[in-house]
C-alpha cells in the first residue's frame, strides 16, 4: 500500500524527473568492479523484493581474449522511478544474467543496519554487496524522504557506487556541489558526443561516443574542485 501511495504521489508531482543517460557507464562500472570482489563473489544475496530475471542475451566481456569476470552482487536502490527497471536489465546483462538485488529507498524503515542484517551471510561480517547503484527518482537529495537509504549508502567508502540522475545529484551534493539548472537548457532525448579522459569508469570507452541525454540539471562542483570537461559538447559534466 505504501508503494502504491508513493507512486501516486510521484504522478501528482509531475513525472519522474530528469534522467541522465548513463547506461553505458553503468555497464562499464559493473564490468570493472570485479576488482573489489576479493574472494566472496561466489556467495550471492538473494533478492527479497522484485527479482527480475533477464529475458534477453547476456553481453560478452569487452575483449574476447580475456575471460568473463565472475558475477557480482549488486544492490540497486530504487528511488521510485520507472527507469530502475531499465537499469536492472542492463546490470543483469553484464553480470552473467544475475539480476541485482532491488530495494526501495524506504525499505527496512530506512534503517541501514536492518538492511545489512537481512542480506549478510550467517556468521559473516563482510559487506554483502560488491557495488551499489542508486537510481533516478523525483525530488531532491537534500530531502530525506526523497532519498532515504540512498543517502546512507553514500556514506560508505568501501564499495563502488554509481549514481544515476538523482543518485548522481546525491553524490555531488554530498561532496559540496550544487544541483543547478543546466546552462545549456533541458536536454530531453537529445544526442551528444561524450568526451572524457579515459580514466576510471571511462576506460576502454571510445572517445566522442554518442549518448542520449535526458536531464535539465547539472552538478556544479564546489569552489576549489577540479572541473573536468567530461561530458557533452555543451560542457555538462558527467
Amino acid at each position: 500500500m505504501r508503494s502504491r501511495l508513493k507512486r501516486a504521489e510521484i504522478r501528482r508531482r509531475g513525472g519522474y524527473g530528469c534522467l541522465l543517460a548513463t547506461a553505458v557507464v553503468a555497464v562499464e562500472l559493473v564490468s570493472k568492479a570485479s576488482a573489489f570482489g576479493s574472494g566472496k563473489l561466489s556467495l550471492f544475496a538473494q533478492p527479497l523484493t522484485r527479482p527480475r530475471p533477464p529475458k534477453h542475451r547476456v553481453f560478452s566481456s569487452l575483449s574476447s581474449s580475456t575471460p568473463d569476470p565472475p558475477p557480482l552482487r549488486t544492490l540497486l536502490i530504487d528511488n521510485y522511478d520507472s527507469y530502475t527497471h531499465n537499469l536492472a536489465h542492463y546490470l543483469a546483462e553484464v553480470n552473467h544474467g544475475v539480476p541485482p538485488t532491488i530495494i526501495y529507498n524506504d525499505a527496512f524503515q530506512g534503517n541501514w543496519t536492518r538492511l545489512l542484517a537481512a542480506y549478510r551471510l550467517p556468521n559473516s561480517t563482510l559487506f554483502p554487496f560488491d557495488n551499489i547503484v542508486i537510481s533516478p527518482g523525483p525530488g531532491s537529495p537534500e530531502k530525506a524522504s526523497d532519498f532515504g537509504l540512498s543517502r546512507l549508502a553514500l556514506d560508505l567508502d568501501s564499495v563502488p557506487i554509481l549514481g544515476v540522475c538523482l543518485g548522481h545529484q546525491g553524490l555531488g551534493y554530498l561532496h559540496g556541489g550544487r544541483v543547478i539548472r543546466a546552462p545549456c537548457g533541458p536536454m530531453h532525448g537529445r544526442l551528444s558526443q561524450i568526451t572524457h579522459t579515459g580514466r576510471g569508469i571511462f576506460q576502454n570507452l571510445p572517445q566522442d561516443f554518442p549518448a542520449v541525454r535526458y536531464h535539465s540539471l547539472v552538478v556544479e562542483p564546489p569552489p576549489g574542485r577540479e572541473k573536468r570537461r567530461e561530458g557533452g559538447r555543451e560542457g555538462a559534466r558527467v
